[in-house]
C-alpha cells in the first residue's frame, strides 16, 4: 500500500500514516505474517565451578534421599536421611560445604526443607542464596530432578543383582556407576570434577620400570608431544566448546523469553490459529482478557461476554488494536455458532438497558407530574 502510495504523492509523514493505517486496519492485523523480532539479548553467563548446587529429595521404596547436584560438572552428592526435613538435609549441606566449599547459590523447589526458617539463617551464616523455582523465575528444577530419576533407576539395577542389601549402600553403589559412566559430552562426571580418568583395578598392578635416563632433548621433545596430543588439554578444549554451545541456547532461550507478552484483564488480544488453506488468516478474534494465571496463561472471553474454559499461553495471544469489539464489526470468528451466540448475548444485554432507560423515564415523567 505504501508502494503506491508513493508512486502518486508525496508527504513528509507518509511512512508514520501508512504505519498507523496497518495497525488499525483489521484485515492487515490478520493477514500479518506473526515474526517479532527483537535484537540479541546477552546470556547470562554461567557460574564459576562448585558454586551453584540444585538440591531436592526422592523417594526409593518410601525412603527419603536427599540428592545435590552441581551445575558445572554434573557431579552427584547423595545420601539417605530419616525425613525430609531441614534437620535431616543440614548435615549433607555441611558435607557439600566442607569438601568443595560453600556455593554462592543453591536452587530447590518450594520445600520447607530449603525454604524454612531455618534453612534461610543457616544459608545467610554460610553467605550463600537460595533461588527457589516459582513462575516468576524460569530457572527450573529439571536438572536435579533427572539426576533423581538416574539414581533410582540404576539403584533399582543394583537391587536385582543383591536384594537384600540396604538402600544406603545400594545408593554408594549407584553413584559410583554414575559417576564414572560417560555422558554424552564424551566425558565422565568423575574425568569433569578430576581432569582424570577414574583408576581402575589394572591400573593399581602395573609396574612401570625404566631402562635408561632421558636425556634433555628427549625431555623436551615429550613435553611438546603431550602440550599437543595430552588428553586433559583436549578435554579443557572441548569443554570450552561446549560451554560456548550452551552459551548460544542460552542467548536463544532468554530472546524467546522476551518475546513473551503480558496483558492485563480487559485487554483485547487476538488468538494465534493454525491455518488450513493459504488465504486464511494468522488471527481470530477479538478476544478479552478475564483473568492472569501463573505461568503467562489467561483466560479469555468473546466480545458478547461468553468465557472459553481453557487456558492460554500469552505466546500465543497478540495484541488487537480495534477500537469497537462488537461482532457484526470483529474481526474474525472461528465458527458461526459462536458468532451466533454472541450476538445473542448482546442482544440479551442491549434489551435490559434499554428496560431500564423505559423505567428511569417513566419515573421521571410520574416524578415531574
Amino acid at each position: 500500500m505504501e508502494r503506491e502510495l508513493l508512486k502518486q504523492y508525496w508527504h513528509p509523514g507518509l511512512t508514520l500514516i501508512a504505519q498507523q493505517a496497518t495497525i488499525e486496519c483489521p484485515h492487515c492485523q490478520l493477514m500479518k505474517r506473526p515474526d517479532p523480532s527483537l535484537p540479541n539479548l546477552q546470556p547470562i553467563r554461567p557460574p564459576p565451578l562448585l558454586t551453584r548446587w540444585a538440591i531436592d529429595h526422592t523417594f526409593f521404596d518410601g525412603i527419603p534421599i536427599l540428592v545435590a547436584i552441581e551445575y558445572a560438572t554434573g557431579w552427584i552428592e547423595a545420601d539417605v536421611v530419616t525425613s525430609a526435613g531441614f534437620e535431616h538435609a543440614r548435615p549433607s549441606m555441611e558435607k557439600i560445604c566442607n569438601t568443595f566449599g560453600s556455593p554462592s547459590e543453591w536452587i530447590s523447589d518450594n520445600a520447607q526443607a530449603c525454604t524454612g526458617k531455618e534453612a534461610k539463617q543457616w544459608h545467610k551464616d554460610h553467605g550463600s542464596v537460595v533461588k527457589p523455582t516459582t513462575p516468576a523465575r524460569p530457572r527450573g528444577n529439571g536438572k536435579v530432578e533427572q539426576a533423581n530419576g538416574n539414581i533410582k533407576s540404576q539403584m533399582y539395577c543394583e537391587a536385582l543383582v543383591n536384594p537384600t542389601e540396604r538402600p544406603a549402600i545400594l545408593l554408594q553403589r549407584a553413584l559410583n556407576t554414575l559417576r564414572r559412566t560417560t555422558r554424552p559430552s564424551g566425558y565422565s562426571t568423575y574425568f569433569l570434577m578430576f581432569g582424570t580418568q577414574p583408576p581402575s583395578h589394572l591400573a593399581a598392578h602395573e609396574v612401570v620400570e625404566y631402562t635408561s635416563e632421558f636425556t634433555e632433548e628427549e625431555e623436551q621433545q615429550a613435553e611438546r608431544f603431550l602440550a599437543q596430543n595430552h588428553r586433559a588439554p583436549l578435554a579443557r578444549s572441548n569443554a570450552n566448546s561446549l560451554k560456548a554451545s550452551r552459551a548460544q541456547i542460552r542467548a536463544y532461550l532468554q530472546e524467546k523469553k522476551g518475546l513473551i507478552r503480558v496483558f492485563a484483564p480487559g485487554d483485547w488480544v487476538l488468538r494465534v490459529r493454525q491455518r488450513a488453506a493459504k488465504h486464511e488468516p494468522f488471527y481470530d478474534g477479538s478476544w478479552a482478557i478475564v483473568s492472569c494465571h501463573a505461568g503467562n496463561t489467561y483466560h479469555i472471553r468473546s466480545p458478547g461476554g461468553i468465557p472459553l474454559q481453557n487456558k492460554y499461553n500469552g505466546t500465543n495471544l497478540f495484541p488487537a488494536y480495534v477500537y469497537d469489539s462488537h461482532p457484526v464489526r470483529s474481526l474474525w470468528y472461528a465458527r458461526k455458532t459462536m458468532l451466533q451466540n454472541d450476538r445473542k448475548q448482546l442482544e440479551k444485554i442491549l434489551l435490559s438497558d434499554e428496560d431500564a432507560r423505559v423505567f428511569m423515564a417513566h419515573e421521571n415523567t410520574r416524578n415531574d407530574h
